[in-house]
């Protein structure tokens, strides 16, 4: 399955390609697996039934599109049912996220938890560039946000990408002996031990985070998989939880 986004759009016009190309005949319906032995870098587990009738579903991660019966349409774009109000794309969007954050180790991530665990409410993971502004300034704040019984799980996504220098501070910061103090100070452009390790894992989460279609940073997603946004005062995000909690996915 490809990992990040750029890879996906390379398989959606490698898709277009083969689209364009079929001559015009009459539409004939075909299966699953049919379909994926048509489209480059696509599985059978990749395509399922849509909500809608003649579409399948075409899922890589938390990218989804959608794919007439016969193979010869593309469409990428929202589904939205309007009788139930949900939108059906992002409910699945939602899905994947959270599949695919339950699945990681917290140990490979930062963690800010509530002094007291039996106040914890809420878990979001944050995507987080040590250069930042935005992601600053929620840092700053991080100690109102557990206040509140919201545990954070930073993810290193330094936008500029490797070889940068923000790229070498996330490494610096991973590498640190207590990461979170590390994490803070570096936040706050103060300077801390610094010493070699393997910090492959900065790799893991950039293409992760490219994976889950991130176009900036801070990006906070709930435990559900809601996508929440980019910078939220501790206030905030605790409102847009409580939101998440009492609603479908998909209706927020």
């Amino acid at each position: 399955m490809p990992k990040s986004i750029s890879q996906f759009l390379l398989v959606l016009f490698s898709l277009g390609s083969v689209l364009c190309w079929q001559p015009a005949q009459a539409a004939e319906a075909k299966s699953a697996k049919e379909l994926a032995e048509s489209f480059p870098g696509i599985s059978e587990d990749n395509i399922q039934e849509s909500p809608v009738s003649g579409l399948y579903e075409l899922t890589l991660g938390p990218q989804v599109a959608y794919v007439s019966e016969d193979g010869r349409y593309l469409i990428k774009g929202e589904v939205i049912d309007l009788q139930d109000n949900v939108n059906l794309t992002e409910a699945r969007r939602v899905d994947s996220r959270r599949d695919i954050l339950s699945g990681l180790d917290s140990q490979n991530m930062i963690v800010f938890s509530p002094a007291d665990p039996a106040k914890k409410r809420f878990t979001v993971t944050i995507f987080t560039d040590i250069d930042c502004g935005y992601c600053r300034s929620f840092h700053r704040k991080i100690k109102q946000v557990t206040d509140l019984g919201i545990e954070v799980r930073y993810m290193m996504y330094p936008r500029s990408g490797p070889g940068s220098v923000a790229w070498q501070k996330a490494a610096d910061v991973w590498c640190a002996e207590d990461r979170g103090a590390a994490l803070t100070m570096a936040k706050n452009e103060t300077a801390f031990p610094v010493r070699k390790c393997d910090a492959s894992q900065v790799t893991e989460q950039y293409e992760l985070g490219q994976m889950l279609g991130l176009r900036g940073t801070p990006a906070v997603i709930s435990e559900r998989g809601d996508y929440l946004g980019g910078y939220l005062t501790p206030e905030v995000l605790l409102r847009q939880l409580e939101l998440v909690e009492a609603s479908k996915p998909g209706t927020h």
